[in-house]
């Protein structure tokens, strides 16, 4: 079955600049069924919480006979039912994503209308409109005490009314520190989901501006194909984040061909094989990596002395830098080229540490070859890490000959 195509996408009787991923299976009058996309609803109201309540009914009554029914399926019913499962759960995890950038766009709206009405009316709770008693003001204070309650009243009952002060006090009394943890509370998801789906959002979404003006999406590539549900919910971050990671490093050409090539591969594999890709174009762009700092220096750089493992061996891990590998390996693959060592080379290598003191002991009893007798060729038996190993050892041997180290580590 051949993979998807590249087609220009229509919208609003203008034809966007970026191509729009299509699969290959077709209503019958040519379209995808989901390609006539609806148009979208003036407001969030009634009329889309209609569709997800119809939507809820309907995923219910399959839910509800779905194990009776998908026992009786063939391997290719069943194959197009998992498939078909799969197609309505991305558009789900789109409905995610965007629920999740609703709830944060209204809560940053609603801080930001006001600090709410515990803090409108401060009289009272500091006691500024209490008269004082036993004086005539206090009389006419208790005279015009009902109509200023009873406006206070009113004021508090409009504003209520128009949801915005009694909305910014729910919101800043909530508790939560920002949406995501919001979303962990209310959906029952883990924080690093919540926090996914919010960043998702911001590169795949349309955003408002300062004005009001609404600002396409950062990656409309991406945010074409995750709305047209042709690409999870789980690669699209992977691609974004892949692209964040080299937007400081190459021009936004080479950002657009990896973001068109990432989504491509995205609608066609799963995410494992898009995260080996993201790796490889990543790899590409930025091959030396990133520089590391002197506090990464600090925390990973060294020679690690780890327990000791069965057999005798002992386990230790190094973390060098360019410079240090280099070094290392060319010291330990002089070992390993059959051109510079001589048939004696292996038995004075396994034995060059006759000292038990001076490092491991593996090369002693493995890397002294076989002897077959005096018909026999002598054959080097040992394995590319042992004559790795060999060769470090031999280097720090012939180190300790020039009088410089202490022979007992000491």
């Amino acid at each position: 079955m051949p993979g998807p195509r590249l087609e220009a996408r229509t919208g609003h009787d203008q034809e966007s600049s970026q191509p729009r991923l299509r699969p290959d299976r077709k209503s019958p009058d040519g379209e995808r069924p989901d390609s006539q996309r609806p148009e979208p609803l003036a407001a969030l109201g009634s009329g889309l919480a209609a569709l997800l309540e119809d939507g809820a009914a309907l995923l219910d009554s399959a839910r509800l006979s779905a194990t009776a029914e998908a026992r009786l399926l063939g391997f290719v019913e069943a194959a197009d039912f998992a498939g078909r499962v799969e197609e309505i759960s991305r558009s789900v995890e789109y409905l995610q994503v965007v629920a999740a950038q609703a709830v944060e766009r209204a809560r940053r709206e609603a801080q930001q209308a006001g600090p709410g009405s515990s803090a409108a009316a401060p009289g009272w709770r500091t006691g500024w409109t209490d008269p004082p008693t036993g004086t005539d003001m206090a009389l006419d204070s208790t005279a015009e005490a009902p109509s200023t309650i009873g406006a206070a009243q009113s004021t508090v009952g409009s504003s209520s009314k128009g949801g915005v002060s009694g909305e910014g006090h729910s919101v800043l009394d909530d508790g939560y520190r920002d949406a995501a943890q919001f979303l962990r509370a209310r959906l029952r998801i883990g924080i690093g989901e919540a926090r996914r789906r919010l960043a998702l959002a911001a590169d795949v979404l349309p955003q408002a501006g300062m004005t009001g003006q609404e600002i396409p999406a950062r990656r409309e590539i991406l945010a074409d194909a995750v709305g047209s549900a042709l690409v999870p919910s789980r690669s699209a971050t992977i691609i974004s984040t892949g692209l964040d990671k080299v937007r400081h490093l190459t021009d936004e050409e080479t950002i657009t061909r990896m973001e068109h090539a990432l989504t491509i591969t995205a609608a066609q594999s799963d995410p494992d094989f898009v995260t080996t890709m993201t790796k490889r174009w990543i790899d590409s762009i930025d091959q030396n990596g990133p520089e590391p700092s002197e506090e990464l220096l600090r925390q990973h750089q060294g020679a690690f002395l780890r327990k000791r493992r069965r057999y005798g061996l002992h386990h230790l891990e190094i973390f060098a830098t360019d410079e240090q590998y280099e070094t290392l390996t060319t010291v330990m693959n002089a070992a390993t080229n059959p051109r510079l060592t001589t048939p004696g080379a292996a038995a004075f290598a396994g034995n060059a540490d006759v000292n038990p003191g001076h490092g491991a002991g593996a090369g002693e009893e493995t890397g002294t070859g076989s002897h077959l007798g005096s018909s026999g060729p002598d054959l080097d038996l040992r394995s590319r890490a042992q004559k790795l190993l060999n060769g470090l050892v031999g280097a720090c041997s012939v180190a300790m000959t020039t009088g410089k180290l202490p022979s007992n580590g000491g």
